[in-house]
């Protein structure tokens, strides 16, 4: 029996930050004959006014004095206990009691000094409607006050509203020769904080069909971008790298200015004047102008009487943009896709004359002017010439040379 006293003395002479001895147990109390207000020790209900209990034994003002005589222990386990029930049962609701704020059960600030903790500055005024109403309140559960280190850290934050959402508050006092006057419930939403926007581009232009991730890969030519996550009623900014801000206006904008690299970010003001983060930079690429029309040059042409003849059906262009979509076309046909720095003309097509011409498009989109057409003739046949006599038979024979006649010898 005189360990165990020895041990809640030791408790009783510990302060925070201090080496903690081992803690005395609910069974080594009631071992002592200390009981619960309510059930034994022992009770899983009762763990944590319990441990209220133990840190006030712990960490109590008065050093172990108050725990010196076993009545002494009975009435700061009791206290404490019944103090933390009554704060539980507070903060177990989830609305506000009938009769409230003149119940006669709401924690007040002995409760609070039952268990050691320090009551804030309203609650020792015994202005703790605003406490009682916090407890009763989803805001704060059971869970956040499960140890006597929560509470206390709960009570440290006591007279600052904690959590974003709708509040109700009331005020009381009482005059020097005690009368009371309860304010009307005061309703609001305290916001605290404003979340970072976002921005994107609406278009991200390019034609995917031909150029397969023309719409991500933050090359474009429209430069129409779309400011998300905006709340209710709140004001944006808008910067480029490291200029200053400017003062946005509805949600989307397109930007002017010059050609090439850009890089956005922007921010938001809420109705409470919370100023957010910047957003995640949109960082792209604004192309608004067409490439130029490539040159078309014909393979092997031949010149002939101011015409241009060939047995080659290719052609070479010059000209091209790098990772971007070059065509051709065959008089007013559909154009068609080529890769590489020349094409060749199907093989199926018939010799003539033909017109080619060809054009080039960006990964923004921009589609450039066609180049001057070219105009040839497709001769891939010759034809085998004909021979004939100049004087068929049955032509007259006095019109041919007659033969010599071979001279004689006698």
């Amino acid at each position: 029996m005189g360990a165990l006293v020895n041990k809640v003395i030791a408790q009783a002479s510990t302060r925070p930050g201090d080496t903690q001895p081992d803690q005395i147990t609910a069974a080594e109390l009631a071992e002592l004959g200390i009981t619960a207000p309510i059930g034994s020790l022992t009770d899983a209900a009762n763990a944590p006014a319990l441990r209220a209990a133990l840190y006030l034994i712990r960490f109590g003002d008065d050093k172990g004095i108050e725990v010196d005589t076993m009545a002494e222990l009975q009435e700061v386990v009791s206290k404490a206990m019944t103090a933390y029930k009554k704060i539980q049962t507070y903060a177990a609701l989830n609305d506000i009691p009938a009769g409230f704020p003149n119940d006669a059960d709401r924690p007040n600030a002995d409760d609070f000094e039952a268990m050691g903790l320090v009551a804030p500055p309203s609650v020792k005024a015994d202005l703790a409607v605003g406490a009682a109403a916090s407890l009763a309140t989803a805001h704060i559960g059971l869970a956040d006050i499960d140890t006597p280190e929560k509470l206390l850290t709960l009570l440290q934050n006591w007279d600052t509203l904690t959590g974003d959402g709708s509040k109700q508050v009331w005020m009381r006092q009482t005059d020097v020769a005690g009368n009371v006057a309860v304010s009307d419930r005061f309703d609001f939403t305290l916001d605290t904080v404003a979340n970072a926007p976002s921005v994107r581009l609406v278009n991200d232009t390019g034609n995917t069909a031909l150029l397969p991730g023309a719409d991500t890969d933050k090359i474009t030519r429209d430069g129409t971008v779309e400011v998300l996550g905006l709340e209710p009623g709140a004001t944006w900014q808008y910067k480029f790298d490291d200029g200053n801000w400017q003062n946005g206006s509805l949600t989307t904008f397109t930007l002017g200015g010059s050609e090439g690299a850009k890089r956005m970010v922007v921010r938001q003001t809420d109705k409470a004047g919370n100023a957010s983060a910047e957003s995640a930079p949109l960082e792209f690429i604004l192309d608004r102008i067409a490439p130029v029309a490539p040159t078309l040059s014909k393979v092997a042409p031949v010149l002939s009487g101011g015409k241009t003849y060939s047995k080659d059906r290719s052609f070479t262009v010059s000209g091209l943009e790098a990772d971007g979509l070059a065509e051709f076309r065959l008089g007013e046909d559909a154009w068609v896709r080529f890769t590489g720095n020349s094409f060749t003309l199907p093989a199926t097509l018939a010799d003539g004359e033909y017109r080619v011409s060809v054009r080039q498009t960006d990964k923004a989109g921009n589609v450039g002017a066609v180049s001057a057409i070219t105009t040839f003739t497709l001769d891939t046949v010759v034809s085998a010439p004909t021979l004939q006599l100049n004087n068929p038979a049955g032509s007259n024979p006095a019109s041919l040379p007659k033969a010599s006649s071979p001279p004689r010898h006698t």
